[in-house]
């Protein structure tokens, strides 16, 4: 009788758990996107308790089953950890998704853009900003530390089962914004300070570039913090203040503090980007000079608030004595430049006592992706050199810049006007693309942005350029100063299962195939050993950072949570990076 218990008890016992043994599969798209449609709208106590609920709700009976042995702490394989980690994303972005907006807006509200004459680290809008990321990182667990306000450190410690650390790479600067330009196409007017969600739209300035990702990556911290799950190596967010101005912050911590060996910068596009293109910054200068001979005097061009982004609209103001007659005159040109050139813009005009102005209004993108925009500078400069053909104009410092203009840039954004064209496979093609137009008591500066590929080393391409524009300055005498500055492009080739960890987090989440790919835009992963970029940017979608009406989306900003969440935890826990 006694043998017939035992054997009965043993039996039960195997048949229990062989219930946890079950073919698995990881979690996909699919079966993420139907828990989160199950669970997105509830509270819960807990992520023990947003286990508990999918359980419950599971027809998926190997789902159940690692759930099961999670909660009764039995040693989990691979499949069973991946699947807990991304259930740890899930319940990151329901959880703390109202929280995630309310610190977005906080955030937003700080103009952390450079003040003229003030060092970013005395910026008392950077001090600001730094005292939110420490009551928030205090108030999640989490370590905090200041860099003299160059870098705001946030450490989510692991076990100390390995002595490195991985660092995860933002900035809290942002570049400068004109309220006035940021407003929608049904006319609501936006404050570039004030965080405003209309639909999936998560309007403000930072909340793309780069004050979005900061908060994803602080709740993904909070949510694996609060869930008990162990990591083996610490989790180094490292936030930057200098990013939008050279990046002295992160040159300045290096001098101060070893670097994590291994880097994601949440700054570029996903899925995982190892090649960004160069810089080129080219500056021409047109000393004032008096307006000689007769006609139409141009008096001023407006362009771009900074180097690194395309404006939504240029205006142009024009003095003449016969206003009316003139804008007649130019409306017709304009109609035919714009049918000639893709009819993608518009330009308008308006007359005022002896001046007329007109305003060509195109599409802003950042300098790196021009051709997700439509530059209306360029085509400012290009439509006045037309009009000169027709119909006579005042010769000035203007004048000259338009036909510099034309001469080298035109409309083309590859550097073909100029002769310095080509590309590389993986890379894709140079760019060159005018961005903004100065006007002091002294000069008038035209200034172009460029971003080179590999195919030329650094000095060769800047040589080129610089005897390029000699040679046009020589043969039509054009009076101005130019200077050329060219930065290295990056491109790297990293191996091993963290990258492939990248990969997979982001196919799974999304359904794409996912493979390293390049950027146009450089990031502060060219300062950093290993450092690649995992997102925020969704490949095909037009990057709104560095434009008027900034945007993050909220389904891609609570998918960014959902991500970092579990990319945290399984490098996190990697043997080996």
């Amino acid at each position: 009788m006694k043998n017939t218990l035992l054997i009965f008890g043993l039996l039960l016992v195997l048949i229990f758990h062989a219930a946890d043994v079950i073919a698995q599969e990881p979690l996909l798209k699919n079966d993420m996107e139907s828990i989160i449609q199950r669970t997105e709208n509830k509270n819960y106590d807990d992520f023990f308790d947003f286990l508990a609920d999918v359980k419950k709700q599971s027809t998926d009976e190997a789902l159940r089953s690692t759930i099961r042995k999670f909660r009764r702490k039995d040693i989990l394989n691979a499949v069973d950890r991946i699947n807990i980690y991304r259930l740890t994303g899930i319940f990151s972005r329901i959880q703390y998704k109202d929280e995630l907006l309310m610190l977005l807006q906080e955030l937003v509200a700080i103009p952390t853009d450079s003040l003229p004459g003030v060092n970013q680290y005395e910026n008392p809008n950077i001090i600001k900003f730094g005292q939110v990321i420490e009551r928030v990182a205090g108030g999640f667990g989490l370590a905090f530390r200041n860099v003299d306000n160059r870098i705001f450190e946030v450490i989510l410690e692991g076990s100390g089962h390995t002595d490195d650390s991985f660092g995860i790479y933002t900035h809290g600067d942002v570049v400068p914004s004109d309220k006035q330009k940021w407003i929608l196409e049904d006319g609501t007017q936006l404050d570039p300070y004030r965080m405003q969600l209309i639909g999936d739209k998560i309007y403000g300035r930072g909340t793309e570039d780069d004050k979005g990702p900061i908060v994803a990556a602080l709740f993904a911290m909070k949510s694996i913090k609060e869930s008990g799950l162990e990591l083996k190596r610490d989790i180094r967010l490292i936030i930057e203040t200098t990013e939008e101005i050279g990046g002295s912050g992160i040159k300045y911590y290096k001098e101060r503090y070893q670097i994590p060996e291994y880097n994601v910068v949440l700054d570029n596009l996903y899925p995982v980007v190892t090649a960004e293109k160069g810089f080129v910054l080219i500056l021409a200068d047109f000393d004032i000079r008096e307006t000689g001979g007769k006609g139409i005097e141009v008096v001023n061009i407006t362009g771009g608030t900074t180097i690194t982004q395309i404006p939504a609209s240029s205006t142009v103001t024009l003095r003449t004595p016969e206003p009316s007659k003139v804008k007649a005159k130019l409306d017709t040109l304009a109609d035919q430049f714009i049918e000639k050139n893709g009819r993608n813009f518009r330009i308008e005009s308006a007359t005022k006592e002896d001046t007329l102005e007109f305003t060509v209004y195109g599409v802003s993108a950042h300098s790196s992706v021009p051709e997700t925009g439509v530059n209306p500078i360029s085509r400012a400069f290009v439509f006045l050199h037309a009009a000169m053909q027709t119909i006579p104009f005042r010769k000035n410092h203007f004048t000259d810049a338009i036909q510099y203009v034309y001469d080298n840039y035109g409309l083309d954004f590859h550097g073909k006007k100029m002769g310095i064209d080509y590309s590389d496979e993986f890379m894709g093609p140079l760019t060159m693309t005018l961005t903004t137009v100065g006007l002091n008591e002294k000069r008038l500066q035209i200034g172009v942005s460029g971003r080179p590929p590999r195919g030329k080393a650094v000095q060769d391409l800047k040589k080129e350029i610089e005897e390029k524009l000699s040679a046009y300055k020589s043969k039509t005498s054009l009076a101005f100063g130019h200077s050329v500055r060219v930065w290295d492009y990056m491109y790297r080739n990293p191996k091993g299962a963290w990258i492939n960890i990248l990969l997979d987090v982001y196919s799974a989440a999304t359904g794409q195939e996912a493979k390293p790919v390049s950027s146009n835009g450089g990031t502060t992963a060219k300062f950093l050993p290993n450092g690649v970029s995992f997102g925020p940017s969704m490949p095909g979608e037009k990057y709104m950072g560095h434009t008027a009406n900034e945007f993050r989306k909220l389904s891609h900003l609570l998918l960014d949570t959902q991500m970092l969440t579990e990319m945290i935890l399984r490098i996190g826990n990697l043997e080996k990076l």
